[in-house]
């Protein structure tokens, strides 16, 4: 009987394991609240993020990568990231205004102000280069580029 006990209990923490992983191995547990998903692609304008009344402007570089356009607004990488959840603290370093897009990264970016931070959390979710992301309005060709799809938290505070 405890054999089978045992038995029983291995399969079922097997199937808990399993259920919480995604097709890509990593683990997919519920979005923070306020979690927003945007699609950039380089074809278009980018989106504007806004922390207390503080608005940066993010867009995809045709290279895949996320470049931080507004002054004062920075990026950092943290590195490969089981989810938006999973950051939780702000880098002290690596901090520039263009990083490479990579899926399943996480990224802050924070504004420096007199008295206190602005930070925003995000985890690349998807990421494909050399796509055709648009139609030249003149000429009718097809544009190359990259389309990147993100997860974002703002404000996130560490």
């Amino acid at each position: 009987m405890y054999r089978h006990m045992k038995k029983l209990l291995y399969l079922c923490s097997l199937m808990f394991v399993l259920g919480a992983c995604t097709k890509d191995g990593l683990f997919s547990g519920p979005d923070p609240e306020g979690t927003v998903t945007v699609n950039l692609n380089s074809a278009q304008s980018g989106v504007s993020l806004n922390v207390n009344g503080n608005s940066c402007y993010m867009y995809c570089t045709v290279d895949a990568n996320l470049y931080i356009s507004t002054g004062g607004w920075k990026i950092a990488s943290v590195g490969k990231v089981n989810g938006l959840g999973s950051i939780k603290s702000v880098p002290s370093t690596g901090w520039a205004d263009e990083v490479a897009a990579e899926k399943g990264y996480g990224y802050v970016i924070k504004r420096e102000g007199n008295k206190s931070s602005d930070y925003i959390r995000l985890v690349v979710t998807d990421m494909q280069k050399s796509v055709i992301v648009g139609t030249a309005v003149n000429t009718g060709a097809q544009v190359i580029g990259s389309k990147v799809t993100v997860k974002y938290q703002a404000p996130f505070v560490p």
